[in-house]
């Protein structure tokens, strides 16, 4: 059942939602004109910072780039910064983050997975068991 026009003001008390993850729903719902490149440029400058609450932004990032590849709508910029910003996320995410809750590690690995289905050559990660450096295996 598609959601209605009204809908996000709606849910939102006549305001319409800003955030990562509402902008990446009206994507996927093809409501291009309603999203703001801004929320994903944002997004991306937080992931690729290692900003302390980066890494639910992180998995909403490499899902975008995995679920809309090169067919996206997203100019070819803001697509390009997003798969950077996952990049230097995956690569220096463990070392720098606090990865003491169990809850930061499953987001960790969330986004290593999805980063990984997008391209396999690109992820290298960091086992927090051992600190060991690994290529993930096709």
């Amino acid at each position: 059942m598609p959601i209605p026009a009204n809908g996000w003001r709606t849910l939102c008390r006549g305001r319409p939602l800003r955030s990562l993850y509402a902008d990446i729903a009206r994507a996927a719902l093809g409501q291009w004109e309603q999203v703001r490149l801004s929320t994903f440029h944002e997004a991306a400058q937080r992931v690729q910072r290692l900003h302390a609450d980066c890494l639910p932004d992180a998995v909403g990032l490499a899902g975008v780039i995995l679920r809309l590849g090169a067919e996206s709508p997203l100019p070819a910029a803001e697509r390009y910064r997003l798969n950077e910003a996952v990049r230097v996320f995956v690569a220096q995410a463990p070392a720098v983050l606090d990865l003491s809750v169990e809850s930061d590690q499953l987001l960790l690995l969330t986004a290593w997975m999805l980063a990984y289905e997008h391209d396999p050559n690109a992820v290298i990660a960091v086992d927090p068991g051992c600190g060991q450096s690994r290529q993930f295996a096709p």
